[in-house]
């Protein structure tokens, strides 16, 4: 082989070598702000619920699940799926929008109201010692054998 010719591919491998390395050397990348990212979830998780509902159906269809858990798991994913467009809406709109939505804020509230309610209904709370739950005119932890009078005396 010629000289020449030697010099010549090392010329062309150092200007390939240069021509890919420069632009991750000058990280001429595009940032990716916040409200990009969120829209690339809820638009991700649009998508999950579509397939999710398609799967549903198939399954519904070919008699896998019953028409009940159909009817329930179809409401869950037409109820998230709403809450995810309505996001994506005002995200468009240009307002400011949270990850998490305010569904999980209500399922939390409903949560709260319930224990409460239950609570008020006869249930004692929690054992002090061992967290389990005990009942209002318990005398003794279930679970640990904790007196629970003395605790009420103390609180």
């Amino acid at each position: 082989m010629d000289i020449g010719s030697i010099l010549a591919g090392l010329a062309l491998t150092l200007l390939t070598v240069a021509f890919v390395a420069i632009p991750l050397i000058q990280h001429r990348g595009k940032g990716v702000t916040d409200t990009e990212r969120l829209s690339s979830e809820l638009q991700a998780g649009r998508d999950r619920v579509l397939d999710s509902l398609q799967e549903l159906e198939m399954d519904f269809n070919t008699g896998k699940i019953l028409e009940e858990d159909y009817q329930e798991q179809r409401q869950a994913l037409m109820k998230e799926g709403a809450g995810i467009l309505r996001r994506i809406d005002v995200l468009n709109a240009g307002g400011e929008v949270s990850p998490e939505g305010d569904e999980i804020d209500d399922e939390i509230e409903a949560a709260i109201a319930q224990i409460r309610s239950e609570k008020e209904d006869g249930d004692g709370g929690f054992c002090p010692s061992c967290g389990s739950e005990v009942k209002a005119d318990d005398l003794f932890c279930i679970r640990c054998g904790n007196t629970l009078a003395e605790a009420e005396e103390q609180a």
